[in-house]
């Protein structure tokens, strides 16, 4: 079995998304005996507990250093595991604050002679990594700068990394009932605008009956915001019951006939299983590619969370409640945006030679 070091970062304020994506390319190059090991910055133990729980061995870094710092302590972790491939999904909002020095890192990286597999999101530097993949819808309209490197661009959705649970509910027919009851929350591992309360607050005006709710609150809940969005939901007249974690992503997502997600990965996940969805971005720089999204068709897009209303999101969410055919269509076209076998892509080319023992 050859080892994989797996470089990403998770917490309240990034997000899982980053870790999440990279479990997805860890299951798939299990299946191809390689180990992946993670080396993750200490934001939050719970982070960290998350990856052992799901089988993975972790290395953890201090979180407060720059990257150059980084580099020295990653560069002998590994030494010390000997991969045959290195990943990085760092496209963060604290790595674009440090974009010279985040190129670097990767050059750095690049020396170790070790094939490198860099996930992106922005296309902000010139890549010297082997393959650089760029999932994202519109991904393949982006012109990256020429580099002096032999690499190779990867670019939109058919390259897609989903988690074997996603790729498992892709293959199952979603059925989009006339009557839609059953609404999902979830802004991903963090709520740092406040969304949850915005979006229950919409709920709670809502005049139709029989509502079903559920409420994935992530990492950062606490019993005190707990007890706010509980108390939001005081006079609501249906079924609600909030979920601090879930095994499942998927399950909870199939189980939905409306999903309320972030700007964050969780709008593929809605899009791949057939499920109608409304965004609200938590970061500015998502904007065009939610707009985007809506004008494709799988999903509403309300706009930025700071700047949305609680009457805004109402307004989405009544919408997709009254209209059946809509939703049907935007779970048509979801399912035509990603197929799920977007990791068998990537796998198939990375050399061979990277997965044989030396």
């Amino acid at each position: 079995m050859r080892n994989v070091v797996i470089r990403a970062d998770g917490s309240k304020k990034l997000g899982l998304g980053h870790i999440t994506r990279s479990i997805g390319l860890a299951e798939s190059l299990a299946e191809n005996d390689m180990l992946s090991i993670f080396i993750t910055k200490d934001y939050q133990k719970n982070i960290i507990k998350f990856l052992i729980d799901k089988g993975f061995t972790v290395e953890s870094i201090p979180a407060d250093i720059n990257f150059n710092e980084d580099f020295t302590i990653t560069k002998e972790i590994i030494r010390k595991i000997k991969p045959g491939l290195i990943i990085t999904d760092l496209c963060n909002t604290n790595t674009l604050r440090h974009i010279n020095e985040y190129k670097k890192y990767l050059q750095n990286l690049k020396k170790m002679d070790i094939f490198l597999l860099t996930i992106d999101d922005l296309n902000n530097i010139e890549f010297p990594s082997d393959i650089v993949i760029n999932p994202n819808y519109g991904a393949k309209n982006i012109k990256y700068k020429n580099t002096s490197y032999k690499n190779k661009y990867l670019l939109g959705p058919e390259y897609f990394i989903f988690r074997k649970e996603f790729i498992e509910a892709a293959g199952i027919d979603k059925k989009i009932r006339r009557e839609a009851r059953n609404l999902l929350i979830t802004m991903g591992g963090s709520d740092q605008l406040q969304l949850n309360e915005k979006v229950l607050m919409a709920i709670n005006n809502l005049t139709f009956t029989n509502l079903n709710i559920r409420l994935i609150i992530g990492f950062d809940s606490n019993k005190l915001k707990l007890n706010k969005l509980i108390s939001i939901l005081r006079t609501f007249e249906g079924n609600y019951e909030f979920i601090e974690e879930s095994d499942n992503m998927a399950e909870q997502i199939m189980w939905s006939d409306i999903a309320i997600t972030g700007g964050g990965l969780t709008k593929y996940e809605t899009a791949i299983t057939g499920t109608p969805s409304i965004i609200i971005s938590q970061v500015e720089h998502q904007h065009e590619l939610m707009n985007k999204l809506e004008k494709f068709g799988t999903a509403l897009y309300v706009g930025f969370g700071k700047e949305v209303t609680s009457n805004d999101i109402y307004t989405s969410i009544k919408k997709l409640l009254e209209d059946y055919s809509l939703r049907k269509k935007m779970s048509k076209r979801g399912k035509e945006l990603f197929d799920g076998k977007g990791v068998k892509r990537i796998l198939s080319e990375i050399p061979k030679e990277v997965f044989n023992e030396r």
